[in-house]
């Protein structure tokens, strides 16, 4: 199983994949697993975008495979997968050893952050290793609609934002997702977000005290985020995503407390006193807009 770095495990991840009842998409009609004998992945709106690639260069064992056969509609059929992966040893080893190869090409002819994820698409279509293709392993994007975001609706308002939450959701009766995978921001434009790229880099050191946590009545505010750009769900927007509220609370409060325990263990065994207020607060978008480090990221004067 390969997933990325910025994941959280919202419950154990499953070793009987035969139990094929919550969300599947059959992409192999009646094939039962009893272990990952073909590949599998979380779905990625990726599409089949890959097959406009220039796949002459990418495809480099020739086209006579699914690289260089199929169109968008199979490509994304079989192919528009991410982290989490799952697949054999043997299966993992035949992808990544063209992936090495396959990654730095889709990236020099389509530069982005999605180059190493188109070039996994490739270098296992090039081994005609199809996927099947899951909706169900993460949360991630409040958007996404195949992701498993019908148990995260379904928690009752009251857990969403309740401290120790991270450790606590599992061990209660409700269904979750496997992952969280925290790549968008989340959060209230004017106070409260949480943002991977605004964790403190000193974060893990005795001295620097823990994140901060909104009080679990922020779950009624109007709030949300799309990518690094923390917005409202006001509006017309906000009628098309009734659940988005619920969707960025969850993820905004999860992983903040999620960090926070990480912290926790990291000072009650490396440091002698460590320091552990509830004081950092992470920098809001407005915020962000005044540091020079986002100015110089983004071409700002």
């Amino acid at each position: 199983v390969l997933i990325d770095p910025d994941f959280l495990f919202l419950r154990p991840f499953p070793a009987d994949f035969a139990q094929r009842t919550d969300g599947w998409m059959q992409t192999f009609p009646g094939f039962q697993l009893q272990r990952p004998q073909r590949p599998l992945g979380q779905y990625y709106g990726l599409g089949g975008k890959w097959v406009h690639f220039n796949r002459t260069e990418i495809c480099f064992r020739g086209l006579d495979n699914d690289c260089g056969r199929l169109d968008a509609r199979s490509a994304e059929a079989f192919y528009a997968v991410g982290p989490p992966y799952v697949l054999s040893k043997e299966d993992m080893l035949t992808i990544a050893k063209d992936w090495v190869v396959t990654a730095p090409k889709v990236y020099r002819e389509k530069p982005g952050i999605l180059s190493e994820m188109y070039g996994y698409c490739m270098a296992a279509a090039m081994n005609n290793l199809r996927h099947e293709v899951v909706s169900h392993w993460m949360v991630s994007n409040p958007e996404m609609e195949r992701e498993n975001w019908r148990d995260i609706d379904a928690l009752p308002a009251e857990l969403v934002c309740q401290k120790g939450v991270s450790k606590t959701l599992h061990r209660t009766e409700h269904r979750l997702p496997v992952f969280y995978h925290y790549c968008q921001a989340a959060g209230r434009k004017e106070d409260w977000v949480f943002s991977k790229h605004r964790v403190p880099t000193d974060a893990f050191t005795c001295d620097k005290p823990l994140l901060a946590q909104p009080p679990p009545s922020i779950y009624g505010a109007e709030f949300g985020a799309h990518n690094n750009d923390v917005v409202e769900y006001t509006g017309s927007r906000r009628r098309r995503m009734g659940n988005a509220v619920h969707r960025t609370a969850f993820m905004l409060c999860y992983a903040l407390d999620a960090v926070n325990e990480a912290l926790r263990a990291f000072k009650a065994v490396g440091c002698e006193a460590g320091n552990f207020a509830e004081t950092t607060r992470l920098a809001t978008q407005g915020e962000m807009m005044l540091t020079k480090r986002y100015k110089a990221m983004n071409n700002l004067q």
